[in-house]
């Protein structure tokens, strides 16, 4: 067993040791492996920036694939069917908005049809081609911004949907997938070449993916992507030693410039896009050329001779999809890194000296200031160690830090006799607050529905549930079930205040439904033995706002009841109106006799829309003390309708972050948003 050695004994002793070895091998280092430090260097320069542009490329292209899936799923949806500009617009001008990258979206089909959105400098522009209706014209709608009434142009102009290569790409990519792949496939994105955009004549690339929507004829969205931002950020990269990165195409054309002098303004730059590698002009001679060709440029940093200097360059593959693949390039001149290991190695070699006489005189008297309030402090955590919370004797040092470190021990010592009596309490309270949420919404066949719940502590008053059911002929409950119920009971509850009794409560009428819904028990019989157990449970004057709802799959139809809880919102889409509903009777826990109103079904038609919203939400207040309220929470529903239940929850905390940045929220915020989904076009 080594011998032990007291904390003054062992500062002084490593302390000096740590002094003498780091000294020692920095210096050692500095003077016997630059040669070593060089390539290390080199490879770790090149291969940082080769990281960076790969994470920055993917972060460009990336989103904007997401994107085109999205997109190509609600044409499946039959959301894109009306290929009308005032129908498509509403859908793609926010998405365009967002994705900045994405400068013009296209959807055709094999007819000649084409709806175009591009987003300009001065506005927005539609352009609509009916080749078998209107042969070589389009018309064209022209807007600076959102309300603004377009001016409509007709243009004569031999432009076919068909002959684009985006079009033609991703008939192709569809062939080959069907030939190599399964059946079942879905299908796959196509990347064109970059090329010059047929509209703005700007270099750039499109992703295009087809979509069927039930209809006999073959459709096709595209998005072009500019790629003048891929060369602002390559040339804004500021390599060590005067090099620099750039991107090229697979047979080396040039879509992300280096930086240098040639390139420093916005139009050298665009001159420089598509052009071949050779003629770039930037260090990319025949040898330069051949010792990037070679396997080994792809594993690892290779050195080469370049015009008479030396150079250190790599490339790294970087890949679209199947059948399309970018270059990444960073080359370094070898003198460029010398001079700053030169200049590295001086700095380390003086201030190791320098610190190395400074740490020797110090070492001495920091020792024994360190070591006696230290030990102190060692005895002391011990002692806690052991379960004993109780205060120690106070810690005398005049260092600041060592001062601090006695009293933030002693805070740990408070603070631990606290959580030690509160944590066993927060686990189980978390606990059940997570276990309360569905893991997954079930699906009702004919509904679309989505919710969210955010507390505003750690733990919430607020709480839902989607309950998925099948039911026997005679509408008793037979399982339950999350794929293809037959109906669904929904809950939204909000017990007064937040924290962990709240959500104690509302998780405990949670549990009472499922217990519910799984002896087949009809709406009102739930609410009336539900009313009763909480008036036996709650006191000290709380009590519960409750939502409950019936939807069934058969009949389209939701049956509602409102214990307090309200306003409730009922979209009609073929009135394009919202109906405002108060609560049924009070909310639960306050009357133990209470009126339950028979339930009245109601008719969702296709597009139908019922909300159901805490009142967290409507009461969420700005900075200026103004209140959400109920008619932002229309406006959000009747200006996404058309999309799904999960894009109103995303618009409706979007919403929320708008109007309240920064604030955090007083209340817990819960919604349930249930739409009824249009019918399949067959």
């Amino acid at each position: 067993m080594a011998r032990s050695r007291s904390i003054r004994q062992g500062l002084l002793r490593n302390l000096l040791l740590v002094i003498v070895l780091v000294g020692g091998g920095i210096i050692a280092v500095s003077l016997y492996a630059a040669r070593h430090m060089l390539e290390s260097l080199a490879r770790e320069v090149i291969a940082d920036n080769l990281t960076v542009t790969e994470v920055e490329l993917q972060r460009f292209f990336e989103p904007a694939a997401a994107a085109l899936r999205m997109a190509a799923d609600w044409g499946e949806q039959g959301l894109l069917d009306d290929d009308r500009p005032e129908k498509l617009n509403p859908l793609f001008q926010p998405l365009l908005t967002e994705f900045p990258q994405v400068s013009t979206v296209l959807i055709a089909d094999d007819t000649g049809r084409e709806y175009m959105l591009m987003r300009t400098a001065n506005g927005w522009q539609n352009r609509e081609t009916r080749v078998s209706e209107w042969k070589s014209r389009t018309r064209w709608h022209l807007w600076e911004s959102e309300g603004t009434k377009p001016e409509v142009l007709w243009k004569d102009q031999d432009y076919d949907p068909r002959r684009r290569p985006w079009f033609q790409g991703a008939l192709r990519a569809q062939v080959n997938l069907v030939r190599t792949s399964e059946p079942d496939d879905s299908p796959r994105i196509h990347w064109t070449k970059p090329y010059t955009f047929y509209t703005t004549q700007a270099p750039g690339i499109t992703v295009a993916l087809p979509f069927g929507d039930g209809e006999k004829r073959q459709r096709i969205i595209a998005f072009d992507i500019s790629l003048t931002d891929i060369s602002r950020f390559t040339s804004s990269l500021e390599v060590s030693g005067g090099g620099g990165v750039a991107v090229f195409t697979s047979n080396d054309r040039v879509i992300g410039v280096p930086r240098h002098p040639r390139f420093a303004s916005r139009e050298a730059q665009r001159e420089a896009l598509l052009k071949r590698a050779v003629d770039l002009g930037w260090v990319l001679s025949k040898e330069a050329h051949d010792a990037l060709a070679s396997r080994n440029s792809t594993i690892r940093a290779v050195r080469f001779s370049n015009e008479g200097e030396i150079y250190w360059g790599q490339r790294r593959l970087f890949a679209l999809g199947p059948e399309r693949t970018l270059w990444i390039v960073v080359l370094v001149p070898e003198k460029g890194i010398l001079g700053t290991l030169v200049q590295l190695r001086t700095w380390v070699i003086t201030i190791v000296v320098v610190m190395l006489l400074i740490a020797l005189l110090r070492v001495f008297v920091l020792s024994e200031r360190y070591s006696q309030p230290i030990e102190a402090l060692v005895r002391d955590t011990d002692r806690i160690s052991q379960g004993d919370l109780e205060g120690g004797a106070a810690i005398d040092s005049n260092v600041t830090e060592i001062r601090q470190l006695a009293e933030a021990h002693e805070r740990m010592r408070q603070r631990l006799r606290s959580l030690v009596r509160i944590e066993d309490d927060l686990q189980v309270a978390r606990r059940i607050q997570q276990s309360a949420w569905p893991d997954r919404i079930p699906y009702v066949m004919g509904f679309d529905v989505d919710a969210f719940s955010d507390s505003a502590d750690e733990t919430g008053g607020d709480t839902y549930d989607v309950i998925g059911y099948r039911v026997d002929n005679e509408g008793r409950t037979i399982a339950l079930s999350v794929e293809n119920a037959d109906r669904a009971l929904l809950l939204l509850a909000d017990a007064t205040g937040h924290g962990v009794g709240p959500a104690l409560s509302a998780t405990q009428i949670r549990a009472m439904l499922r217990m519910a819904v799984r002896s087949g028990t009809s709406l009102e019989h739930i609410v009336h033995n539900v009313n009763q157990q909480l008036c036996d449970d709650l006191f000290g004057g709380r009590f519960i706002t409750a939502w409950l709802a019936i939807i069934d799959a058969k009949s389209g139809s939701l049956t509602s009841f409102s214990a307090g809880q309200a306003p409730l919102l009922h979209f009609h889409a073929d009135a394009q109106r919202t109906e405002i509903l108060e609560a049924d009777t009070p909310p639960f826990g306050i009357m133990r006799d209470l009126a339950v109103p028979t339930s009245a079904q109601r008719l969702m038609k296709p597009g139908d829309i019922f909300a159901v919203l805490s009142d967290g939400i409507f009461e969420t207040t700005n900075a200026d003390g103004e209140q959400f309220g109920t008619q932002r929470a229309v406006d959000v529903i009747v200006r996404d309708h058309e999309g799904t239940a999960g894009l109103i929850v995303t618009r409706l905390r979007q919403a929320l972050a708008q109007f309240a940045p920064g604030i955090r929220p007083l209340d817990d915020r819960t919604a349930i948003i249930v739409k009824r989904e249009q019918p399949l076009v067959t």
